[in-house]
């Protein structure tokens, strides 16, 4: 039997709740009164774009949301956004379970956009428990200095038989080590 030596996350829906997906999407569009098919086709239109990095959270929000005047501020819909990052205590424990025993080495593989991974990481507390955050735009590694690109499914297919996923599901990754 094949040793397991590298575990990767999901942090939505594993390590806490889900970033911006359909719930927390259909809280904002309640609490900031948004028409609900106009923003969803908004939101659609460019969604692919701000995950993988191509846009930023502020053009998404201008796109999305700020493409009429609005009674609500930027800085308000952000700070919701980030409320409905909610920790999974239990998965960051085993995760702080496994990060002590020297056989594994632990990243995350999320498919959100930068700017909301990075406030989670933090959030969460979690920047110490793994060695590499893979992101739908990047692929973070603690590592300073690192300048290696390879893809995330390289990656794994040439690790696969040593590795293990605690995900719900993983989708368009790029992979950029910096």
């Amino acid at each position: 039997m094949t040793e397991i030596r590298h575990i990767f996350f999901d942090i939505g829906g594993v390590l806490g709740s889900n970033g911006w997906d359909k719930e927390q999407r259909q809280r904002a569009i309640e609490r900031f009164d948004l028409d609900p098919d106009e923003f969803q086709w908004r939101h659609e239109e460019v969604i692919g774009e701000w995950e993988e990095g191509r846009i930023t959270l502020d053009e998404y929000l201008d796109i999305a949301v700020f493409y009429m005047e609005r009674p609500f501020s930027r800085k308000e819909i952000m700070d919701f956004m980030c409320s409905q990052s909610v920790p999974n205590e239990a998965t960051i424990r085993l995760a702080r379970a496994l990060q002590a025993d020297s056989r594994y080495t632990l990243m995350t593989l999320n498919n959100e956009a930068e700017e909301l991974n990075i406030y989670r990481i933090e959030a969460f507390g979690i920047s110490q428990i793994f060695e590499a955050f893979l992101s739908g735009s990047a692929c973070e590694s603690r590592s300073a200095g690192s300048t290696i690109a390879p893809s995330v499914s390289r990656t794994r297919s040439r690790q696969a038989r040593f590795s293990s996923t605690i995900g719900s599901r993983i989708s368009r990754l790029r992979g950029r080590w910096a």
